[in-house]
Order: structure tokens, then C-alpha cells, then sequence
């Protein structure tokens, strides 16, 4: 891919994400359902995935799938090529997961503590966290 089509790409979906936040600010009732419709494809956007990666709401399986795809290997072979586990024994995996978190506690103007963004596993825990938040 060149340069100017991945720099398209990436400004892509930087506006899609940025639509799906804009509905959820837009949403005139809050719930479950229209959330995780918008949370799921700002995660999308995100993590610059198609409609068939998506087969999981698992955060560290799309995560995975996502970095796999940047990098143009295997999911599989991604586990044993992660480079930047750091001392603290993160990988890109994780980081990109707290990434997204961070993101949208920024754009939805939340917080979400640490000890609940640790138990926040798949897209429905991601919705109902954020749900409460903006409530």
C-alpha cells in the first residue's frame, strides 16, 4: 500500500470514528442497543477492521486481529512475533485496548477507573461501562 492510500485510509477512518461518536452524542435516548451499534464500529474504525474480522467481541481478540492485519501476518503468528512486550509484560495487544479506552474516555468526555477498565473484556462490557458513564 502506498503512502497516500494508507495516510487515506487512516483519515477514513479517523472521520468514521468520529461519526460513530457523534451519533452516540446525538442518540436521544441512551441505550444498551444503539451503544454497542455505535461502540462496535467505532472500535471498527479504530482498529481499521472490516465487517469479517468482527466475528468476536472479544477487545484483546480484535486487538490482536487488528495489529495482525497492520503488520500483515497471522493472529497466530502475532503471538510469538510481538516485540514490544515491555517490562512491565504488556504487549502492543494490550496497549492498543488501553488505547481505545483512553480515546473514548477523551471523546466522550468519561472516566473509567482502571480497576473496571480491567474487567471491561468484550464490546457488551465496554458498552455497559460506558452506558453507566454517561448516564
Amino acid at each position: 500500500m502506498s503512502a497516500t492510500a494508507l495516510k487515506e485510509k487512516l483519515l477514513c477512518s479517523k472521520n468514521q470514528a468520529a461519526e460513530q461518536i457523534a451519533a452516540i452524542k446525538a442518540l436521544p435516548e441512551l441505550n444498551q442497543e444503539a451503544l454497542f451499534f455505535h461502540l462496535r464500529n467505532y472500535l471498527k474504525s479504530r482498529f481499521l477492521l472490516e465487517e469479517e474480522d468482527c466475528r468476536s467481541e472479544n477487545l484483546q481478540e480484535l486487538a490482536a486481529i487488528s495489529l495482525a492485519k497492520t503488520l500483515a501476518v497471522s493472529p497466530a503468528e502475532l503471538k510469538g512475533l510481538d516485540l514490544s512486550q515491555t517490562c512491565t509484560g504488556s504487549s502492543s495487544v494490550f496497549s492498543k485496548k488501553v488505547l481505545l479506552l483512553m480515546a473514548l474516555e477523551r471523546e466522550l468526555n468519561i472516566s473509567i477507573p482502571e480497576q473496571e477498565s480491567v474487567r471491561i473484556k468484550t464490546i457488551t462490557d465496554l458498552t455497559t461501562a460506558v452506558l453507566t458513564k454517561l448516564r
